[in-house]
């Protein structure tokens, strides 16, 4: 099977969430704000993860990339997810980043929870 180079770092966060004890309830939700990569259930946080990769740093790294106007596309976008799903609608909400960094031989990742969110609002952490 093969993959946009986007598939394959999103699958491979898959498997990191997974390892960690968290289930990956979607993938790829799209609204007409923007898209947010995954979201997942860790313990009782609903999580909305952007996945990152750069395989070098001449510009930052892969944790960097993520600029003040994406984080805000996510922000809405897991506005709609919450208003059309009701299960979830409820449940406290972190924003997290899972960045891979290097060439493919030798990458190295990294969960940042809790990387950016709305501390006003009652779902969000």
């Amino acid at each position: 099977m093969t993959y946009s180079s986007g598939a394959h770092w999103e699958e491979r966060a898959c498997q990191l969430i997974e390892s960690r004890g968290a289930a990956v309830i979607a993938r790829n939700y799209t609204c007409r704000f923007g898209e947010i990569d995954l979201v997942a259930l860790d313990s009782d946080r609903l999580t909305f993860i952007e996945v990152r990769y750069r395989s070098r740093s001449d510009f930052g790294s892969a944790l960097a990339s993520v600029s003040p106007a994406k984080q805000q596309k996510v922000l809405m976008t897991a506005q709609i997810f919450l208003a059309s799903h009701e299960d979830y609608c409820n449940r406290y909400c972190r924003f997290d980043i899972i960045a891979f960094d290097g060439p493919r031989g030798s990458v190295s990742a990294q969960w940042l929870k809790g990387a950016f969110g709305l501390a006003e609002h009652p779902n969000y952490e």
